[in-house]
């Protein structure tokens, strides 16, 4: 593989990555640092190296946001990944799983003798006693669909409403409570929920799979533009950036080009909410009490405004599904969040992305020395 980078994305070696990449300051491998994957992307001797490479990267950003020369690693990396269209067996079954639902369902309930509560634990990279022992329990609140649980809230599509609420594979799978609270907040006769909604596709756009993540994407714009919803609202970070950032990529010069642009100016999601309940948020997260971690995908000119203090601006280490491809790189990189957590003062750490809430909900909960630590999802948090 010969990528042959252009005048304006030549990095100058300065090595500042090094302080900001969750991979290298994990392992401390030069070749998986930015600077180090983009010399060997660059270098046609490198080809093999190159191929394996592509793959170690989290997507999360901090190249884009972070580098002095202005070179985003990240997004060539991206490039270089749909080019080489080589996916990884997770990805691959994430894909065959959001289009045939039965198959989730087989790794919920399908046995092993490690670990005889199924294998979407180990899927989602949780190991047989955070599964166990903390209160994440997948086969109860599991695959519980959002309009089954709220009937009442379920609008025939002939109807137009104003809000369709889209909640991301966690929160319609597992964490189902977190959509069902936040909803208090509105007005129910106003909000439209569909169990035919699917992934944003997330996953699927940052391994470079294009082809899915358009197919999932327009299976979720069909359903949307069938209700006559104005606006989409989301309680997640990362499907709130696919939406906003994602979706108008992937259908720019097509029938949805238009609904695209629609959604992502009229997207609502958790910081919007907050303004409009002229929430104190700064007052209820800045102590040492409370720490707010920020997902790697959240919408930072949002943040900034708050202008708050006590932040945990660290990666989790899932990346989509890397931590399936990269276990114990992406537990590394999750272990120096936890530690930052752990040593800190603050009690509580709340946060917007699914994901994040996933790792940090399995990892903290089932052992004694977090007894005094919780983890709460900011939608959560704000309606408590």
């Amino acid at each position: 593989m010969d990528y042959q980078l252009k005048s304006d994305e030549q990095c100058s070696r300065c090595g500042k990555c090094h302080s900001f990449c969750p991979i290298y300051r994990a392992i401390l491998d030069e070749r998986l640092s930015p600077r180090g994957k983009l010399y060997i992307l660059s270098n046609e001797k490198a080809t093999n190296m190159a191929h394996d490479i592509v793959d170690v990267c989290l997507q999360c950003g901090r190249c884009r946001r972070l580098c002095p020369s202005g070179v985003d690693a990240g997004a060539l990396i991206h490039k270089v990944r749909i080019k080489k269209r080589d996916f990884h067996w997770s990805d691959r079954l994430l894909s065959l799983a959001h289009k045939r639902p039965f198959i989730i369902n087989l790794l919920k309930i399908f046995p092993n003798d490690l670990l005889p509560i199924g294998l979407l634990p180990r899927f989602l990279s949780i190991d047989h006693q955070q599964a166990q022992e903390t209160d994440i329990r997948f086969s109860r609140l599991a695959f519980h669909r959002m309009a089954q649980k709220m009937p009442q809230r379920k609008r025939p599509f002939s109807k137009a409403t104003d809000v369709f609420l889209f909640t991301g594979c966690i929160q319609k799978y597992i964490f189902t409570d977190i959509p069902l609270n936040a909803l208090k907040l509105f007005d129910e006769n106003a909000i439209f929920i569909s169990e035919d909604e699917t992934c944003c596709g997330l996953f699927a756009w940052t391994a470079g799979d294009v082809v899915t993540a358009r197919r999932l994407s327009e299976k979720n714009l069909s359903v949307i533009q069938k209700s006559g919803s104005n606006s989409i609202m989301t309680f997640c970070s990362s499907c709130a950036f696919t939406i906003r950032h994602v979706w108008p990529v992937l259908f720019k010069n097509t029938s949805f080009e238009q609904l695209t642009k629609k959604l992502s100016q009229n997207l609502i999601d958790i910081w919007d909410i907050i303004k409009g309940y002229k929430l104190e948020l700064k007052a209820m997260i800045d102590t040492k009490k409370i720490i707010y971690h920020i997902p790697c995908h959240e919408d930072r000119e949002a943040l900034r405004p708050l202008a708050l203090k006590n932040v945990l601006d660290m990666c989790c280490g899932q990346g989509g599904s890397f931590g399936v491809k990269y276990k114990d790189i992406g537990r590394q990189v999750f272990k120096m969040a936890k530690e930052e957590f752990i040593k800190s003062d603050s009690h509580m750490l709340v946060t917007t992305c699914s994901g994040c809430y996933l790792r940090w909900k399995a990892s903290i909960a089932p052992y004694p020395v977090h007894e005094a630590k919780e983890i709460r999802h900011l939608a959560e948090f704000i309606i408590k």
